[in-house]
């Protein structure tokens, strides 16, 4: 299973009303970037729907932002402590609800949409388990069918680290209809628990500055040495949320999700998918047995079980001529 790359591959001719200078301080994405999927989120009224982004990581499973794949009201103000809780008053939102209907998660292959029918739609989501958006704001999503992409594999064993730069590729705000890329740099590193300290980052996550918009949410944050995934963008958390062509006046806070504290629900979703875990691990254990969740399950038909079904037929076969 190959890494998707994510070096540009010339320039794309500009998507309906984008020009392509200067576009949320970034650069339009090409084809080679297409394991970044558009993800289009149905919820029931009163609650509206929603533009993400996901992060293909096999042909069928994809991570996004937690809010994404949940019931959540992303019209309500959010304001979260340094230690990842909600800080509450009567107006404010922030709460996870229970995810959506798995095939109500519409997800959109390639660098350029149209009108078309969904290129696939959820199947099975597993979840964290937190009830609010501060922190753990992670989901992993099965999909009916295999996308034509292997997906990026993941970094698990290596930190990420303050002034360290990443590439993030996103849906941006929905406005452009358009997949972009940038460079971002973290300014700031989230313990994995609580009681190794606090930081301005929230647990199990990481702060960079701007260049991300809502429709971001879901997208990957790559090494660009490797092209694996460092992070998954959670929300925009204050100031400057969005580069029009102009840019934004003031300086913005954007938090990712790191992935290594998760690896447990990782595998579960992999597992789920009949997929292979591509990941700069060793072959080892995973190192958290907190579980994720398995949630919810939808009920339309796919090849998500394929690779798997593989895996098992090559493996009676190597047994039989050991045993021959």
């Amino acid at each position: 299973m190959g890494f998707a790359a994510c070096s540009c591959a010339g320039a794309p001719d500009a998507p309906r009303g984008v020009e392509k200078s200067a576009i949320n301080a970034g650069e339009l994405s090409t084809d080679a970037d297409d394991a970044v999927v558009q993800v289009r989120v149905v919820r029931p009224p009163p609650l509206g729907g929603d533009i993400c982004t996901g992060t293909l990581v096999a042909p069928n499973l994809m991570l996004t932002s937690l809010e994404c794949a949940t019931l959540f009201d992303s019209t309500l103000s959010v304001s979260c402590r340094a230690d990842g809780t909600l800080q509450t008053t009567t107006t404010s939102g922030g709460t996870i609800g229970d995810p959506v209907t798995p095939e109500d998660l519409r997800v959109y292959y390639g660098s350029s949409l149209d009108d078309e029918p969904p290129s696939a739609y959820g199947q099975q989501i597993f979840v964290t388990g937190t009830t609010e958006v501060c922190e753990d704001d992670l989901a992993a999503v099965v999909l009916d069918r295999a996308l034509p992409s292997n997906g990026y594999g993941l970094r698990l064993s290596r930190d990420v680290r303050a002034g360290e730069e990443l590439t993030a590729i996103g849906w941006g705000y929905s406005m452009y209809d358009a997949r972009f890329k940038r460079t971002v740099t973290v300014s700031d590193v989230g313990p994995d628990d609580v009681s190794d300290g606090t930081s301005a980052a929230p647990p199990r996550s990481f702060f960079v500055g701007n260049g991300l918009c809502w429709g971001d949410r879901g997208a990957p944050a790559l090494s660009p040495d490797t092209g694996l995934v460092a992070g998954i963008y959670a929300r925009p958390m204050s100031g400057g949320l969005c580069f029009g062509p102009d840019g934004p006046d003031e300086e913005g806070v954007n938090r990712f999700v790191k992935l290594a504290p998760y690896e447990s629900m990782l595998r579960e979703a992999f597992e789920a998918a009949g997929a292979t875990l591509v990941s700069d691990l060793p072959s080892a254990p995973p190192r958290h047995e907190s579980s994720g969740c398995a949630v919810a399950e939808g009920g339309r038909g796919g090849s998500s079980g394929l690779a798997g079904w593989m895996f098992a037929l090559v493996s009676v076969v190597i047994l039989r001529k050991r045993s021959a």
